[in-house]
Protein backbone atom coordinates (compact mmCIF):
# COMPACT_ATOMS: atom_id res chain seq x y z
CA UNK A 1 0.00 0.00 0.00
CA UNK A 2 1.44 3.52 -1.02
CA UNK A 3 1.88 5.94 1.61
CA UNK A 4 -0.33 9.29 1.18
CA UNK A 5 0.87 12.18 3.27
CA UNK A 6 -2.75 13.35 5.01
CA UNK A 7 -2.30 17.08 5.34
CA UNK A 8 -5.29 19.22 6.97
CA UNK A 9 -7.81 16.20 5.89
CA UNK A 10 -6.35 16.34 1.96
CA UNK A 11 -4.72 13.18 0.65
CA UNK A 12 -2.24 14.22 -1.25
CA UNK A 13 0.02 11.41 -3.86
CA UNK A 14 3.02 11.39 -4.71
CA UNK A 15 2.06 11.62 -8.57
CA UNK A 16 -0.41 14.68 -7.26
CA UNK A 17 -3.22 13.10 -8.36
CA UNK A 18 -6.47 13.32 -5.96
CA UNK A 19 -7.63 9.92 -6.43
CA UNK A 20 -7.41 8.90 -2.95
CA UNK A 21 -9.03 12.35 -1.72
CA UNK A 22 -11.95 11.62 -3.73
CA UNK A 23 -12.32 8.22 -2.31
CA UNK A 24 -11.93 9.05 1.20
CA UNK A 25 -14.29 11.96 1.33
CA UNK A 26 -16.64 10.00 -1.15
CA UNK A 27 -16.31 7.11 1.86
CA UNK A 28 -17.00 9.48 4.59
CA UNK A 29 -20.18 10.88 2.46
CA UNK A 30 -21.27 7.40 2.10
CA UNK A 31 -21.50 6.89 5.45
CA UNK A 32 -22.94 9.37 6.66
CA UNK A 33 -25.58 9.22 4.18
CA UNK A 34 -26.15 5.53 5.49
CA UNK A 35 -26.81 6.85 8.93
CA UNK A 36 -28.94 9.40 7.72
CA UNK A 37 -31.01 6.92 5.33
CA UNK A 38 -31.47 5.09 8.84
CA UNK A 39 -32.63 7.86 10.72
CA UNK A 40 -34.82 9.38 9.30
CA UNK A 41 -37.38 7.62 6.90
CA UNK A 42 -39.96 10.41 5.75
CA UNK A 43 -37.79 12.84 3.34
CA UNK A 44 -38.67 15.84 1.84
CA UNK A 45 -37.02 18.45 -0.12
CA UNK A 46 -36.74 20.74 2.89
CA UNK A 47 -35.21 18.44 4.96
CA UNK A 48 -33.57 16.69 2.14
CA UNK A 49 -31.42 19.88 2.21
CA UNK A 50 -31.09 21.15 5.44
CA UNK A 51 -29.47 17.25 6.09
CA UNK A 52 -27.76 17.12 2.44
CA UNK A 53 -25.87 20.79 3.13
CA UNK A 54 -25.30 19.85 6.76
CA UNK A 55 -23.35 16.39 6.38
CA UNK A 56 -23.31 15.13 3.14
CA UNK A 57 -21.75 18.55 1.15
CA UNK A 58 -19.02 19.53 4.04
CA UNK A 59 -17.20 15.89 3.21
CA UNK A 60 -17.69 16.19 -0.88
CA UNK A 61 -16.51 19.53 -1.31
CA UNK A 62 -13.98 20.24 1.25
CA UNK A 63 -10.86 21.77 0.53
CA UNK A 64 -11.90 21.85 -3.45
CA UNK A 65 -10.23 25.16 -4.47
CA UNK A 66 -6.97 22.68 -3.28
CA UNK A 67 -7.78 19.32 -4.96
CA UNK A 68 -10.71 19.89 -7.27
CA UNK A 69 -10.52 16.75 -9.84
CA UNK A 70 -10.39 17.27 -13.60
CA UNK A 71 -10.56 13.08 -14.15
CA UNK A 72 -13.97 12.04 -15.34
CA UNK A 73 -13.31 9.41 -12.89
CA UNK A 74 -12.60 11.39 -9.84
CA UNK A 75 -15.56 13.62 -10.70
CA UNK A 76 -17.64 10.60 -11.04
CA UNK A 77 -16.97 9.07 -7.16
CA UNK A 78 -17.93 12.21 -6.30
CA UNK A 79 -21.26 13.25 -7.94
CA UNK A 80 -22.07 9.54 -7.84
CA UNK A 81 -22.58 10.08 -3.93
CA UNK A 82 -24.81 12.89 -4.81
CA UNK A 83 -26.72 10.91 -7.32
CA UNK A 84 -27.75 8.74 -4.44
CA UNK A 85 -28.49 11.25 -1.95
CA UNK A 86 -30.91 13.10 -4.08
CA UNK A 87 -32.80 9.76 -4.44
CA UNK A 88 -33.75 9.98 -0.86
CA UNK A 89 -36.50 12.32 -1.50
CA UNK A 90 -39.50 9.36 -2.37
CA UNK A 91 -41.71 12.19 -4.40
CA UNK A 92 -38.74 12.34 -7.28
CA UNK A 93 -36.43 9.07 -6.89
CA UNK A 94 -37.87 8.28 -10.43
CA UNK A 95 -36.73 11.54 -12.32
CA UNK A 96 -33.66 12.60 -14.12
CA UNK A 97 -30.34 13.55 -11.75
CA UNK A 98 -30.46 17.02 -13.72
CA UNK A 99 -34.68 17.10 -12.72
CA UNK A 100 -33.50 16.15 -9.22
CA UNK A 101 -31.32 18.75 -8.64
CA UNK A 102 -33.60 21.56 -10.44
CA UNK A 103 -36.49 20.33 -8.02
CA UNK A 104 -34.22 20.54 -5.15
CA UNK A 105 -33.16 23.33 -6.27
CA UNK A 106 -29.01 22.60 -6.17
CA UNK A 107 -26.46 22.80 -8.55
CA UNK A 108 -24.04 20.58 -10.06
CA UNK A 109 -20.94 20.10 -7.38
CA UNK A 110 -18.99 20.80 -10.60
CA UNK A 111 -20.15 24.37 -11.37
CA UNK A 112 -19.81 25.10 -7.16
CA UNK A 113 -16.04 23.61 -7.39
CA UNK A 114 -15.46 25.96 -10.80
CA UNK A 115 -17.37 29.28 -8.69
CA UNK A 116 -14.52 28.46 -5.97
CA UNK A 117 -12.39 28.48 -8.04
CA UNK A 118 -13.42 31.88 -9.39
CA UNK A 119 -13.80 33.63 -6.68
CA UNK A 120 -10.24 31.87 -5.21
CA UNK A 121 -8.62 33.18 -8.08
CA UNK A 122 -9.49 36.91 -8.04
CA UNK A 123 -9.05 36.91 -4.21
CA UNK A 124 -5.26 36.22 -5.26
CA UNK A 125 -5.41 37.97 -8.14
CA UNK A 126 -6.83 41.22 -6.30
CA UNK A 127 -4.15 41.06 -3.21
CA UNK A 128 -7.63 39.77 -0.81
CA UNK A 129 -5.91 36.50 0.20
CA UNK A 130 -2.40 36.95 2.07
CA UNK A 131 -0.97 34.04 0.12
CA UNK A 132 2.81 34.05 1.26
CA UNK A 133 4.21 32.76 -2.47
CA UNK A 134 2.96 35.86 -3.70
CA UNK A 135 5.77 38.00 -2.06
CA UNK A 136 8.19 36.22 -4.44
CA UNK A 137 6.17 36.65 -7.62
CA UNK A 138 6.02 39.10 -10.15
CA UNK A 139 4.37 40.09 -13.56
CA UNK A 140 5.53 37.74 -16.07
CA UNK A 141 7.41 38.90 -18.85
CA UNK A 142 7.56 35.97 -20.75
CA UNK A 143 5.87 32.33 -21.26
CA UNK A 144 8.54 30.20 -21.06
CA UNK A 145 12.09 30.77 -20.69
CA UNK A 146 12.24 32.33 -23.57
CA UNK A 147 9.76 34.74 -25.58
CA UNK A 148 7.42 37.69 -24.87
CA UNK A 149 4.16 37.16 -23.13
CA UNK A 150 3.26 40.26 -25.14
CA UNK A 151 3.14 38.92 -27.98
CA UNK A 152 0.26 36.15 -27.58
CA UNK A 153 -2.91 37.15 -27.11
CA UNK A 154 -4.67 37.18 -23.51
CA UNK A 155 -4.15 39.10 -20.29
CA UNK A 156 -1.15 40.80 -19.46
CA UNK A 157 -1.77 40.16 -15.90
CA UNK A 158 0.06 36.68 -15.11
CA UNK A 159 2.15 35.36 -12.34
CA UNK A 160 6.03 34.58 -12.96
CA UNK A 161 6.89 31.80 -11.14
CA UNK A 162 10.44 31.03 -11.45
CA UNK A 163 11.50 27.87 -13.44
CA UNK A 164 14.52 26.11 -11.86
CA UNK A 165 16.05 24.74 -14.98
CA UNK A 166 15.24 28.13 -16.89
CA UNK A 167 17.94 31.09 -16.03
CA UNK A 168 16.88 34.49 -14.62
Amino acid sequence: KKNFPNDLGVYISSDLKWRTHGQQSAAKANSILGQLRQAFHAWNPQSFNSLYTAFIRPHLEYATSVWNPHRRADVKIIENIRRRATKLVGRIRDRSYQDRLAILNLTTLESRRSRVDLISHYKIANGLLDVNWLASTKLMSSISCHGQANAISGHKKRLFVQLSNCPA
